[in-house]
């Protein structure tokens, strides 16, 4: 569920469509969107087993572990598009603005959080011709939680995230 105003229209990437874009002025380290309404997990093997031209196929990413949402109603969060230089962090279904992003300018997150780490359900970046593969679990969630650390030190400081990671790495 989107927390902004926004708008489809044509992407700012080229040959990438639609694109979301916000309505609003949206502050850094607000969640722009967040996971409602999810009624089915599929396993890699279910979404392998769909023809790659189904909804559930081009909407799914990878949730968590090996287990994969989907959204084949398309909703306006599916045309948030990649960049290896996004302006927002997908963590669990949650998007997180990454930096304060200006009314007008198009959502972008880094693909690389969403899909399965192989090579071959990859495809090539528009603007830099690099190849976009998943991340392997393990690496998702230090990328995205470092991150989001990151993030949070940049808004709440450094010694307010220390407090709390001193206390996580004393229990």
């Amino acid at each position: 569920m989107l927390r902004f105003r926004c708008c489809v229209d044509s992407s700012t990437i080229p040959n990438a469509g639609k694109g979301l874009f916000t309505q609003d002025s949206i502050p850094k380290g607000s969640i722009i969107t967040y996971p409602i309404n999810i009624q089915t997990v599929y396993s890699r093997e279910q979404l392998l087993a769909l023809p790659p031209e189904s909804p559930l196929f081009k909407t799914s990413i990878r949730w968590y572990e090996d287990c994969y949402t989907a959204d084949p109603e398309l909703s306006d969060c599916y045309y948030i598009n990649h960049s290896f230089e996004p302006n927002c962090l997908w963590h669990l279904g949650f998007v997180f603005a990454l930096e304060d992003i200006p009314e007008g300018s198009e959502i972008l997150l880094d693909y690389r959080a969403l899909m399965d780490a192989d090579p071959e359900m990859g495809f090539h970046d528009e603007v830099t011709g690099r190849l976009i593969s998943g991340f392997t679990w393990q690496q998702k969630m230090i990328y995205n939680s470092s991150r989001l650390l990151r993030l949070f030190q940049d808004i709440y400081g450094s010694e307010q995230t220390s407090l709390v990671m001193d206390d996580l790495v004393a229990a």
